[in-house]
């Protein structure tokens, strides 16, 4: 009887303690797309990283957790949470940028929890609410 072989997850966290650690281009580009909300994806000797920002946010009150890992029709999807302060708490009135970093394989998608759609993505104006 064989084993199963688990496949290794396709993100891999870095904490950002241990970003400091990476080569300069990679710092570089962290702090020039950070501050913009979306799934941001750079190549950088023979590493993809992959950097979901919730952009600048007025309080550290806001948050952004990874809530799970999961096979989807098109690959990987990363799914994301994003929180906001509590109710009838004071923060801080300081600039925040929430996000996460990882390196990835195979293709990933970020999707936001509470919509089920890329993580992101604006969404269309012209469309009702639902």
């Amino acid at each position: 009887m064989e084993g199963k072989r688990r496949e290794p997850a396709p993100f891999k966290q870095i904490r950002q303690g241990e970003e400091k650690q990476l080569p300069a281009p990679v710092v570089q580009w962290i702090s020039s797309v950070k501050k913009v909300r979306g799934a941001h994806f750079f190549t950088y000797d023979d590493r993809r990283y992959l950097l979901i920002s919730s952009g600048v946010r007025p309080n550290p009150g806001y948050r952004l957790t990874l809530s799970q890992i999961r096979s989807g029709k098109q690959g990987w999807e990363i799914v994301v949470r994003e929180s906001g302060p509590q109710p009838d708490r004071f923060y801080p009135q300081v600039l925040v940028v929430p996000y996460l970093l990882g390196e990835v394989r195979d293709t990933v998608q970020v999707i936001e929890e509470s919509t089920g759609k890329p993580f992101g993505v604006a969404p269309d104006p012209k469309k009702p609410r639902q």
